[in-house]
């Protein structure tokens, strides 16, 4: 799914306030940094021969986390599981990666210890969090590509031919706005599969996002305290156990179960508060590493199982197993961190790149396995192939042509491109309406 904010930590933020895009691409990664004031810092940095003065207004802190590889390794696994399920599904092979859809939490819990982290970092340092370079920053990385296959879909879909019936405004909408969780409820049992369009898929990231939200304004609030990092670990700790409580204790239907956010924030919690023992305990890696030699190979081979076996029938997933799941990908998280065979095997290049494309290939495999499946007659593994195959070509498109492109370009003010994501999904809503009602 999404590539959050791992890599590249500087060169985003270097873009964000105003710097030389064409200046952080000459320097390559190669940078050397001789001189470091903290607070609002000063950086000269000298790389193949170029010289370069930046100025950063973000404490060092705050800036980046060091890039692991072998976290896109893992996303790679997590993707391909859930293309694996939905492509089986779609070519009449139900029995086969029953439980690809777990990919889903395994994206949950590394969105979550990622974005707590930069967070609580930032909180730390600064006694405050941004909030409008957060949600610009978010809305830079999101945005473009998730709009462009909302357009896509709708353009697709007019009223002389229909690639997708049951697709409508609303899910259009919902798609847009990040509410697609909330509309797959809303549409209840026996319209849960006219609902099953182009855009399901964003349902997660609808959740992803409402739970930002509420981390971003928690943060805020925590900033002030005494202690940031408890504050937040109570906080992330009510959140893991309200999913817990809600899906046992409350008359829910299945669809809640599985869609609303107060039901799946837990796995994101769970990331989070893996984040903050990292931060109170910077030695946490190297300490846990002899337990994670171990425990770090057996949780990827209980991933790799559910990913084969499990389902939803019977519901123990819905009743506390999607936690159960978080906790084991938390162990390989951590698992990753420490050197040894699992960490270079989940960081070999080809999983790593696989990993970079998983936010591309996690918004169009479905509506191009929708799209295969109404236009042609491929069957079982054919069918899986040429979805598979598909979607690659379509995610590489995407993914270097709008989702780098755009992640990574300069505005005059870093707080704009909330108005250009507003704007743009304004237009997008408005052609749905045109289009699709």
């Amino acid at each position: 799914m999404e590539e959050d904010h791992q890599s590249d930590g500087n060169r985003a933020y270097a873009i964000e306030r105003g710097n030389s895009l064409e200046a952080a691409g000459r320097l390559g990664g190669r940078y050397h940094c001789p001189r470091v004031n903290h607070g609002a810092t000063q950086i000269e940095g000298q790389a193949q021969g170029f010289t370069s003065r930046y100025i950063f207004d973000v404490p060092a802190a705050e800036r980046s986390l060091p890039y692991q590889p072998a976290i896109d390794g893992l996303r790679a696994l997590s993707i391909v599981a859930v293309m694996l399920f939905h492509a089986a599904a779609l070519a009449r092979l139900p029995e086969w990666f029953t439980g690809g859809f777990l990919g889903v939490t395994v994206f949950f819990v590394v969105s979550g210890y990622l974005i707590t982290t930069l967070l609580l970092k930032e909180a730390v340092a600064t006694r405050s969090i941004k909030l409008g370079g957060f949600w610009s920053r978010r809305a830079r990385r999101l945005a473009p590509a998730s709009l462009t296959v909302v357009l896509a879909a709708i353009l697709i879909t007019n009223r002389s031919w229909s690639a997708w019936p049951g697709f409508h405004a609303a899910d259009a909408l919902a798609g847009t706005w990040g509410v697609m969780n909330w509309q797959l409820i809303a549409l209840g049992e026996e319209q849960i599969i006219r609902g099953l369009g182009p855009l399901t898929p964003y349902w997660s990231l609808a959740i992803e996002e409402q739970f930002y939200v509420l981390l971003a304004l928690g943060l805020a609030a925590a900033a002030r305290s005494r202690t940031p990092p408890r504050t937040v670990a109570l906080g992330l700790g009510a959140a893991w156990v309200t999913s817990l409580l809600a899906a046992n204790l409350f008359d829910l239907s299945d669809l809640a179960l599985e869609y609303s956010l107060i039901t799946r924030a837990g796995e994101l919690a769970t990331g989070g508060l893996l984040a903050v023992v990292v931060y109170v305990r910077p030695t946490f890696w190297a300490d846990s590493a002899a337990i994670t030699r171990w425990a770090g190979p057996t949780s990827l081979a209980a991933l790799l199982v559910l990913f084969v076996t499990a389902s939803l029938d019977p519901p123990w997933l819905l009743h506390g197993g999607f936690l159960v799941v978080a906790a084991i990908s938390a162990v390989l998280l951590t698992a990753v961190h420490s050197p040894g065979p699992l960490r270079t095997a989940l960081g070999m290049p080809q999983l790593v790149w696989v990993g970079k494309l998983s936010y591309s290939l996690y918004l169009v495999h479905w509506p191009i396995g929708l799209l295969l499946n109404a236009n042609t007659s491929l069957v079982r593994w054919g069918s899986v192939t040429a979805q598979l195959v598909a979607s690659f070509v379509v995610a590489i498109a995407l993914h270097y042509a709008v989702e780098r492109p755009l992640r990574y370009r300069t505005t005059a003010r870093p707080n704009s491109s909330l108005w250009i994501w507003a704007g743009t999904s304004a237009a997008v809503s408005v052609l749905a309406l045109a289009l699709l009602v």
